[in-house]
């Protein structure tokens, strides 16, 4: 049996980020991480067929998992912009009926307020100012907007649009929106406007925040605040609500940068108000520069100990 011998040289560990990407430490799963060993290759020559195939085979299989790791797709993670045009928190230490607190409510009425804000549960709320994990999936995180600034895109009759500016355009597998509605669901279409001046319309159906069924309408819910406020206090229902939701959306150009996103609500209803509170997506990875050095040289030092190998 032939033996398979490797140089002396320890394995090569590779740790980077991409373009777009979190630099996180080794072990996480954020955006654009990376983690290779490149295992030693011997320009030996080897004295079988059989060994020769199966040395570069290992080569080429683990070549080949560093360029997958470059190319595979990431969580969702919150996605910075503009466009946030009403403030509907109450923050904590401020009153609901302060009048420079609100420019907005979710129903007329009744709206949110922050985590910290109701002194008798101050758990209850929403995290503004955080990022936060959806209670739907682990894997995906969203960034709510402080509550002393415009923290929501809020679409009703007199005022049925508005977009989200990415601060920084670009290419994504997947979308992310985090909404809710008040006083019934909503069909909301979603405007994808590309750098090259193309757009792309894709639609989701908006919530009410106020379900008993966490799947209600096929939605999933990524924060729950355990209460709401009016003028005249606080109102909790025994359950989680209101809720906000994530509401996944995708059939978008890869090979295209996103530089917004303009949503727009058809309802003639005067009483309905959809709440936009948040961007998340699955960038398409690139590589940075130093990477693809690094591959292209692993890749040539491959080929080299391939050729040497048939010359002997």
């Amino acid at each position: 049996m032939t033996t398979l011998t490797p140089n002396a040289t320890p394995p090569l560990s590779l740790t980077g980020t991409f373009s777009g990407g979190a630099t996180t430490p080794a072990g996480s799963s954020t955006s654009g991480w990376f983690r290779a060993i490149f295992l030693p290759y011997s320009p030996r020559p080897l004295r079988t067929m059989k060994s020769k195939f199966l040395s570069v085979s290992v080569s080429v299989v683990i070549l080949l998992f560093v360029l997958d790791a470059t190319v595979a797709a990431a969580d969702l993670l919150p996605i910075a912009g503009t466009g946030f045009n009403y403030d509907i928190v109450v923050e904590a230490g401020k009153s609901f009926n302060d009048p420079n607190v609100l420019s907005a409510t979710m129903d007329g009425i009744n709206t949110w307020y922050e985590v910290g804000q109701n002194s008798s549960a101050p758990t209850t709320g929403i995290p503004c100012g955080q990022t936060f994990t959806s209670l739907s999936d682990s894997w995906d995180q969203f960034h709510l907007q402080p509550a002393t600034a415009n923290n929501a895109i809020l679409l009703a009759k007199d005022h049925n649009i508005g977009t989200f500016t990415f601060s920084t355009p670009g290419a994504y597998h997947d979308l992310a929106i985090l909404a809710t509605s008040a006083n019934g669901s909503y069909t909301i279409n979603a405007t994808l406007n590309y750098t090259d001046a193309t757009t792309q319309v894709l639609s989701f159906r908006v919530d009410d925040w106020f379900t008993t069924s966490p799947s209600y309408q096929g939605s999933n819910p990524a924060c729950s605040a355990y209460g709401r406020i009016n003028t005249y206090g606080y109102y909790s229902d025994g359950l989680s609500n209101p809720q906000l939701y994530e509401f996944d959306i995708s059939g978008m150009d890869t090979n295209k940068s996103i530089s917004s996103i303009t949503f727009y609500s058809p309802s003639e209803d005067l009483s309905s108000h959809v709440a936009i509170m948040g961007v998340s997506g699955d960038m398409v990875a690139v590589p940075e520069p130093s990477t693809m050095a690094l591959l292209a040289i692993s890749g040539l030092g491959l080929l080299r100990g391939v050729r040497r190998q048939r010359a002997a």
